[in-house]
């Protein structure tokens, strides 16, 4: 942007910095060297073609015969956003605060998000392909299925599948393509699953009319009952965790007073996730397990101190963001149901305390 309001001061602004490195001792060959292994534009978009599109998307640039040029009047400056443009964030709350400080204030930004991110700065290009790809497949009316080629991580191999793709979600640590087609392994399945951006190799769109498109994808294309978002966000209120084509299971944990009241208490996990009472707790366990569950469990509970907190939640069954997050929280917590759960908690603790035996 400053090279578009003051192009005639871009040779300036490169001799001053040639003159710095040359105070610096910098030698030539170390300054090439320098450029080629942090290149400007190396962590920005794939290219600076990219850049200057969308530039003239904005408004910024006019479009030419040999490229892109400068504009006779600038665009105005865009308006800071309205809470209901922001409908993309899920907490309302932080909507609104974006919608308010999204702008600076008097020359300085009051409003900062940091987001936990695990894509690595090599996939950064990747995960901006696929974006683009899926935003221009969108545009269309009815979007066209893809074929994936996809790093699988808890196969720990390359899988190829066809999916209709639904949205790009961004859970806890990455963007996720969202899609409904075969599922990894398992190709004769049609199921949801969940694809994070950086570990798609390939994505190709296909031809309604194309041979390897699974059936029931077709019949639903005909039929017009494809599945949209909002499919999604319903399934997500519905249960705790990621997974939301998982099954719902009942979800019930103990926590000791103190830090339950400081970490807890008036904070939000999910919409199912609730402080129960004691006897509530063992209603759940009676209802839920087999009667040589029961009787131990219930045995066990009777053990605990009675000042302890108990909390019920549906979650879904496997969800890998719902067992770490319940990981974080020991040895605060001890799980009571599902059963299936409490006993691989139990395997991981006896494991995880070998490790300090010494």
């Amino acid at each position: 942007m400053q090279w578009l309001k003051h192009r005639s001061q871009a040779g300036e602004a490169i001799s001053q910095f040639l003159d710095q490195i040359t105070q610096a001792n910098e030698r030539p060959e170390d300054i090439d060297d320098r450029l080629d292994s942090d290149r400007p534009f190396a962590v920005t978009r794939r290219t600076l073609t990219s850049d200057l599109k969308r530039l003239h998307e904005l408004g910024w640039l006019q479009q030419q015969a040999k490229g892109y040029g400068r504009v006779t009047h600038w665009p105005t400056y865009p308006a800071p956003p309205r809470a209901s443009e922001l409908t993309f964030l899920m907490q309302p709350d932080l909507a609104m605060i974006a919608a308010n400080l999204a702008q600076e204030i008097e020359g300085y930004q009051r409003f900062f998000v940091h987001t936990d991110y695990v894509v690595p700065l090599d996939s950064h290009d990747r995960v901006e392909d696929w974006q683009n790809a899926l935003r221009e497949l969108w545009m269309r009316l009815p979007p066209s299925p893809v074929k994936l080629t996809y790093w699988s991580a808890s196969r720990l191999e390359r899988c190829e599948v066809v999916v209709y793709p639904i949205c790009i979600y961004y859970y806890r640590r990455g963007p996720y393509l969202c899609g409904w087609g075969q599922v990894p392994g398992q190709l004769q399945d049609i199921d949801w699953r969940n694809y994070r951006l950086d570990r798609i190799e390939a994505l190709t769109a296909l031809d309604w009319e194309d041979a390897t498109i699974p059936d029931v994808l077709k019949q639903a294309h005909d039929q017009k009952t494809l599945p949209l978002p909002e499919n999604i966000q319903l399934w997500m209120a519905e249960a705790w965790g990621f997974d939301y084509y998982q099954p719902a299971k009942q979800l019930l944990v103990r926590l000791d007073q103190e830090w339950e009241q400081r970490y807890i208490g008036k904070s939000l996990r999910h919409e199912t996730f609730k402080r129960v009472s004691y006897t509530q707790a063992q209603s759940l366990i009676s209802k839920t397990l087999t009667q040589n569950q029961q009787q131990k469990l219930l045995k066990v509970l009777a053990t605990r101190p009675q000042e302890d907190v108990y909390y019920q939640a549906m979650y879904r069954h496997n969800d890998p963001n719902v067992r770490q997050r319940l990981r974080a929280w020991r040895p605060h917590i001890e799980v009571l149901l599902p059963w299936s759960l409490r006993q691989r908690f139990a395997q991981e603790v006896i494991e995880e305390a070998s490790f300090y035996a010494d």
